[in-house]
């Protein structure tokens, strides 16, 4: 495999798709550097707001989520979704390892959502349309309810199966 790096800004000017893959307490200056790489791109939110004080607790930012907030800095050029908050760090980075989590997706339009639902599918994980943009919201705090489920459980993985729902 042919691996190159490339500046957050040169990787934004070359993709069609980009993973923004920061924390949400550092993402504005890395969205402030690709900006003008971004129109007419699709735009994947995988943060969440969380309480820094305890980060089992949702903390919903001004524009309701995130994903929102990525939104209205980016402009209408660019289609911001929202994905994998349901999946935890452990079980991303665990690369040889089968993700047995659904992924929801939702925000920008049905169309950039079928992009990003068929890239998650090529990977092996199931991923499902939740919605528009205002759905961010809910899949965003779902972030931290898994948290709390992971403390309690004393486990570092816990996700989501959908059911009653056809899979692919």
């Amino acid at each position: 495999t042919n691996v190159e790096g490339y500046s957050n800004r040169e990787a934004a000017e070359k993709a069609d798709v980009v993973l923004l893959s920061v924390p949400y307490n550092g993402m504005q200056p890395i969205l402030e550097d690709i900006r003008d790489a971004m129109q007419n791109k699709i735009a994947i939110n995988i943060a969440s707001s969380l309480d820094p004080e305890r980060k089992s607790r949702a903390k919903i930012p001004a524009a309701g989520s995130v994903t929102a907030e990525i939104q209205q800095f980016f402009g209408e050029g660019v289609k911001v979704v929202a994905a994998f908050q349901n999946v935890s760090p452990e079980r991303l980075e665990a690369v040889d390892e089968k993700i047995d989590t659904d992924v929801l997706v939702c925000g920008g339009d049905k169309e950039s959502r079928g992009v990003i639902i068929e890239l998650i599918r090529r990977i092996g994980i199931d991923a499902f349309d939740a919605g528009v943009l205002a759905n961010a919201v809910a899949v965003e705090a779902l972030t931290a309810a898994l948290i709390a489920v992971n403390i309690k459980y004393k486990v570092k993985g816990a996700g989501i199966r959908l059911t009653g729902v056809p899979r692919t």
